[in-house]
Order: structure tokens, then C-alpha cells, then sequence
């Protein structure tokens, strides 16, 4: 339905439509907690979004503790108070309405990782929990659908210390089933070794589910290492296991929060993997068969043997440059956006071919957002960035027919490509979605959400509903949306650092009739009367000789020769409709309501 509704957009050439956000809400509680969400997983934010075929909208989040409200509406958190943070997940209509919600966590801090749908609109939720350090601490939660309510602590060995999960839901928000498939016998240290970067769900509805459980006997007998070593870990929809993939990716003195990612592209049955490191800490990785020399690195990888068919680092040897999303289209090119530093002294940053040239205000070297995209063998095919850094990254990506979108955040004033941002010099980042165009890489807007500007907040997540609209979340330590007329600015809520926001950017309504439309001035035509029950009379210009009606999916539903400037519509139901009128030298679309 959203590709013939964004085809017979195409046909309406006199009509242009502005991106506007609809509406907007908050959730958090009103704990400090945290720095920041590209390294650690400390501030309460927008961690991902996923649409289903009915438009619902699903949003995963992390929130600390202390007075949880969603929107004004308290919620259940389960992590110790003042202190810590739990898994968040709910679900909306087009509209903002909160359909479920579920809360996942336990006393110590959680990890919240990834979100993904199926092709029946069921939710996965992968991430890491810790169990109880204490008697007096909270069991684990996984909402009130599954508890784990045992007595031990994680001092003592078993199935209670668990950390790694996989959760499912339906679309109403149903529990389906929990996979915790680490051994029973899971003691401190097998709990340490343990880690998630996340997974994807394919068109089969089986998830791939990129972790290490250390060595052991795991997944109820069915998977035995003697290695501490990565694999890819498939599911199918009933949460039985199917096999797994080796992944050479080995860790050595910490790693980074959310230093992985991992995609998949179906049609070539390959794994993309990118991985990074922080120079200066010690911190050495191994990726796909050798060390990163640098500091951030990309491979393709066979999903049905491993073996890595092209890897990839970055040249300049910082310690800044990250990726933090990766997404594959149709056409099987690779998208990654994250943070870069463009340069350390004489030394410019480079990835894939593309130099980061963010500046400074004092003219050197900045950090800033970045996207790049390639093609199946590595190659670039273009990249972007803004000319003046920022503190933000480029987060998560969106792919939206012929356009990609990138949830980030800008400050000051400057271009990204032929686009302006303003702000003053002294500004702090504000929440921004670049669009670009998907072939060339030309930036199409830069849509922005105002701040106070002495807070940091950013945009972190987005996704595409079913008629090409953007859902987006991220988070904000203040005020937020003091530039839209019809929305009413967020507030943080008490005295916490952050709170997370998520908000719908559209050109259409909820039934996909655009929002607002600047009409050209061709000959004048109107239709009257509009609402119209019999007939829609046509007045302006009467040169037209034929007529097409389509509904709001793309379908045309009417057609035929136009009769002394009258169209005949009562055997239309009620709703609205595009009409396109055409003569031998034009054509013109207006929308029409049917009463």
C-alpha cells in the first residue's frame, strides 16, 4: 500500500508537501544516570523503532528510576532506587494513542539493545539483565510475564544469573516466549564473559542474534565452545534453535557500549558487522581474522560458513570515529552512519574512501555525524557530513523509497551540503533528521526541533511508517519543541538529567491524506462542491476531457470521459480521494472528499 500511495504522489506534480511534526511525548523517571548513549548506556533515550503492517508504532527504550511516567502515566521499574536503569517497551497508534507497554529489568543496570518485527507483526527484544547482588535486591523482570524470583545472588552459580535474552510478543503485546540460553550452571564469571550486540529478523521470521556466552554447554544442551568467542545465533518464530555462525570478534581490556552492529542482507545471504575500539584505554579488538589497527572497522561475512569476504577500517588512527547503525536496501547497498573526528594534527580521517572535514568554529579539527553509503563489494558510493562539527553522531537510519533519513543532532550555524541550520555559536546540539536523496546523497532537508540551547539533546532513533512519514525519538535534558505552533513543548520531568521523546514527522495524516499543500496556480481549476455526494462539478479551466479517481492506497477506483464538467460520484464511498484530470496538452490532481 505505501508504494502505490507514494507512486500516485508522484502523479500529483502541482502539489508539494511540507514534513511537520504531528505530535510529540516524553517518558523517563528523574534520576541522574549516565553520559552518553554513543559509548555507555547511561542516558534514558530512544534506543530503536519498529512500524507494523497496521501502522502501530513500537518504540524500546532505556529509563532510569524513581517516579517512571510515560506521558504523565506512571509506570512499574524494577532497578534500584536513585540509581540504575531498566528496559522500556510500549507501543502506539499513528496517532501517540499507548497501546501496551512492558518493563524489563532488575536491580543492577541493564542493557537495552536491540528491537525488531516480523512479517506477522510479532516483537522481538534482545538485551542483557543482571540478576541479584543481594538478598534485599529486586528479582529480575521480565514485566509480570516472567519473574525470576529465585532466592540466590550472583554469587552463587545457576539458571537464576542468566543475563542474555530474547524475548517475543505479538502485536497487542502478548508474551510469546522468553530464550535465556546461556547454561544453567552461570556463575559470576561466566556472566562476565557474556554479552549481546544485538540482532536482526529476517522475511522467514528467523532472528539472528549476534553474542558470546563464553565456554560451556549452552541453548539447553544444544550448543557446546570451549572458546569465549562470538557467534551468530538463529531463532526461528517458535524460539527453537537452528545454528549458528562463527564470528572472529575477541575483546581484550573492556569494550565499548553498543561497539558492534550487525545487519544482514537476505538476497546475498550475507552478514555486515561493524565493530570500534577507544584508543588511549587499552582496549584491543580483534575483527574477522586480524587486529584493528585503527580504531573502527567493517566486514561482510558469509552467513552460511563465516568467511569474511571484504573488511575495512578507518586511516586516521583516532579514537573517535564509530559506526552505530547499519541498514541494506533492495538494491543490496550498505548504509552506516555514526561519529567521526576529522583528524588528529596533519592526520584527516578517512572510511570506505570518504574524508570527514567537519571544522571547528576556530577553524580546526571537529567531531561530528556521519553517513556513507556503498555498494555490495565495499566500494563508496557517496558519503556526508556537515561543515561544522557537533557533539552528536549520526544514529540510527531510515530508508524511505528514493530518500534515507538519519536521526542526529547539529549546534551551531553551517550547511550540511545545500542545507542551513541557525543557531547562535554558543548553542548546545538540538534533535535534527537529515533526509537525504537515497541515489546521489544530496541532503533534502534538515528538519530541526528547538531547544533552550544550554542542554544537550538529540535525535537517537527512526523509522518509516507505511505511507512514508518518520517516526523519531532521542532524548532531551530541558525543554523541547518550542518551534511548532501546535505542539506543547515537552518538559523533563523533576530533577533528572534526561528524559527520552518520541514524536511523528509527517506529510500525511493517519489515513495518509497530506497534511497541508501548496497548490500552483494551473488555469485555476476547482472542484465544488467538495465534500461531494452526487456529483463534483469542475469550474477554471474546462479543457480536461478525462478523469481518473484514486484512493488513498494508489487503487484507482473511477475513471472516465468527463460529461458537460460534471463527474459522477455517488458510487463512491465516503473517504477522500485524489482526482486527476487530463486534456491532450495537461493534467492536474485535486484531492476530493466523498461524503
Amino acid at each position: 500500500m505505501k508504494k502505490l500511495f507514494l507512486l500516485l504522489v508522484l502523479l500529483i506534480t502541482t502539489i508539494s508537501v511540507a514534513q511537520e511534526y504531528t505530535w510529540a511525548a516524553r517518558g523517563g523517571g528523574d534520576v541522574n544516570f549516565g553520559s552518553n548513549p554513543n559509548s555507555t548506556n547511561e542516558y534514558e533515550h530512544i534506543r530503536d523503532i519498529v512500524v507494523d503492517s497496521q501502522n502501530n508504532y513500537y518504540f524500546l527504550a532505556t529509563v532510569s528510576s524513581n517516579n517512571t511516567n510515560l506521558n504523565g502515566v506512571p509506570f512499574t521499574n524494577y532497578n534500584r532506587p536513585n540509581f540504575g536503569n531498566d528496559t522500556f517497551l510500549f507501543s502506539t497508534d499513528c496517532d501517540g494513542n499507548v497501546r501496551w507497554q512492558k518493563t524489563i529489568g532488575g536491580h543492577n543496570d541493564d542493557l537495552t539493545q536491540h528491537l525488531s518485527i516480523d512479517s506477522n507483526d510479532n516483537i522481538y527484544v534482545s538485551g542483557y539483565v543482571l540478576g541479584r547482588g543481594s538478598s534485599n535486591d529486586n528479582f529480575i523482570h521480565f514485566d509480570t510475564d516472567v519473574i525470576i524470583n529465585s532466592n540466590l545472588t550472583l554469587t552463587t552459580p545457576g539458571p537464576h544469573n542468566k543475563s542474555l535474552f530474547l524475548i517475543k510478543y505479538d502485536s497487542s503485546g502478548v508474551f510469546q516466549w522468553l530464550q535465556r540460553p546461556q547454561q544453567d550452571a552461570t556463575g559470576i564469571s561466566e556472566v562476565q564473559k557474556s554479552y549481546t550486540f544485538g540482532h536482526y529478523t529476517d522475511a522467514n521470521n528467523v532472528t539472528h542474534w549476534l553474542m558470546t556466552m563464553g565456554a560451556g554447554t549452552h541453548i539447553n544442551g544444544a550448543y557446546t565452545t570451549a572458546t569465549d568467542d562470538y557467534a551468530i545465533f538463529r531463532f526461528d518464530d517458535q524460539g527453537t534453535y537452528l545454528g549458528q555462525t562463527p564470528i572472529n570478534l575477541e575483546f581484550t581490556n573492556g569494550r565499548p557500549t553498543y561497539s558492534a552492529v550487525l545487519t544482514m542482507d537476505e538476497t546475498l545471504n550475507r552478514y555486515y558487522i561493524s565493530a570500534y575500539r577507544r584508543l588511549g584505554t587499552g582496549n584491543m579488538l580483534d575483527f574477522l581474522g586480524s587486529p584493528i589497527n585503527n580504531n573502527v572497522a567493517l566486514g561482510a561475512v558469509n552467513a552460511a560458513n563465516g568467511n569474511v569476504l571484504w573488511r575495512m577500517e578507518n586511516t586516521g588512527g583516532n579514537n573517535f570515529t564509530g559506526i552505530y547503525d547499519l541498514k541494506v536496501d533492495d538494491q543490496s547497498n550498505v548504509y552506516l552512519s555514526g561519529r567521526n573526528f576529522s583528524g588528529i594534527g596533519s592526520v584527516s580521517d578517512t572510511f570506505a574512501g570518504y574524508s570527514f572535514d567537519q571544522t571547528s568554529l576556530s577553524g580546526g579539527p571537529a567531531s561530528g555525524p556521519f553517513i556513507i553509503k556503498l555498494n555490495s563489494q565495499g566500494n563508496l558510493l557517496w558519503g556526508s557530513s556537515p561543515f561544522y562539527g557537533a557533539e552528536s553522531s549520526g544514529f540510527k537510519i531510515a530508508l524511505n523509497n528514493n530518500e534515507v533519513a538519519l536521526a542526529t543532532a547539529l549546534r551551531i550555524n553551517g550547511n550540511w551540503g545545500s542545507q542551513s541550520f541557525t543557531r547562535s555559536g554558543s548553542w548546545q546540539d538540538d534533535p535534527v533528521v537529515a533526509r537525504f536523496d537515497a541515489a546521489t546523497g544530496n541532503v533534502l532537508g534538515l528538519e530541526d526541533i528547538l531547544a533552550p540551547g544550554g542542554s544537550q539533546e538529540m535525535a537517537t532513533a527512526i523509522a518509516t511508517d507505511n505511507f512514508g512519514n518518520y517516526v523519531v525519538g532521542g532524548y532531551f535534558r530541558s525543554t523541547l519543541f518550542q518551534n511548532f505552533t501546535g505542539i506543547t513543548p515537552l518538559q523533563i520531568n523533576g530533577n533528572g538529567d534526561t528524559d527520552f521523546w518520541y514524536a511523528r514527522l509527517a506529510t500525511t495524516d493517519c489515513n495518509g491524506v497530506p497534511l497541508s499543500m501548496e497548490e500552483e496556480n494551473l488555469s485555476n481549476v476547482s472542484i465544488f462542491p467538495n465534500p461531494a455526494t452526487d456529483f463534483a462539478q469542475i469550474t477554471g479551466d474546462l479543457s480536461f476531457t478525462s478523469y481518473s479517481i484514486y484512493n488513498i492506497s494508489g487503487q484507482q477506483v473511477l475513471s472516465g470521459a468527463i460529461d458537460d464538467n460534471k463527474i459522477e460520484v455517488l458510487s463512491l464511498t465516503s473517504g477522500v480521494y485524489f482526482l486527476n484530470l487530463e486534456s491532450d496538452a495537461s493534467s492536474q490532481t485535486l484531492r476530493l472528499v466523498k461524503k
